[in-house]
């Protein structure tokens, strides 16, 4: 197991995938709107693709447990979890960094005292989405499963809808 897992695990279906949830960013966002309502104000970023991208880490990393018995006994528990850890850090980088450049080609960015709101939300939501990706690959280490991905995905939406507003008020 080399540190590119989940950059070689994408299919082609899995690309077709994340370009139409990109694609459709404007169909259910609207046009009119800027980079930063987009982002921090629109629901369907949170809803559709973050979690999205949690669900497709599960996945992947699902993959992995089926030939689990076999990766521990020749790397060892802990050579195995750091590899895994490294591959959500460099996934959760690489989504945001899709996005987020998705974002501000497609929509304005609009100058003012608004701006400021962008890099710190750039930050916190990459700091969150790593949270959250963490919490997917326990679902990896100690095998439960369903109940950790949906426990990802309920920290992603108290996120969007209880921190988000408090942090960032309209």
């Amino acid at each position: 197991m080399d540190g590119n897992f989940i950059f070689r695990s994408i299919g082609k279906a899995d690309l077709v995938f994340f370009v139409l949830l990109l694609c459709s960013i404007p169909v259910f966002c609207g046009m009119k709107n800027d980079a930063l309502n987009v982002m921090i104000y629109a629901h369907f970023i949170c809803y559709g693709c973050n979690n999205a991208f949690l669900i497709y880490l599960y996945r992947k990393l699902s993959m992995l447990g089926e030939i689990r018995s076999f990766i521990i006994p020749r790397i060892g528990a802990h050579k195995a979890e750091n590899h895994i850890l490294v591959n959500n850090v460099a996934a959760v980088l690489t989504y945001q960094l899709i996005l987020n450049l998705f974002l501000f080609l497609f929509y304005d960015v609009i100058v003012g005292e608004w701006l400021a709101y962008v890099p710190a939300f750039l930050v916190l939501n990459t700091f969150m989405c790593f949270i959250e990706s963490t919490i997917v690959s326990f679902a990896f280490f100690r095998k439960r499963g369903i109940a950790l991905i949906m426990i990802a995905i309920c920290v992603n939406m108290a996120f969007h809808y209880l921190a988000v507003p408090a942090l960032f008020p309209a």
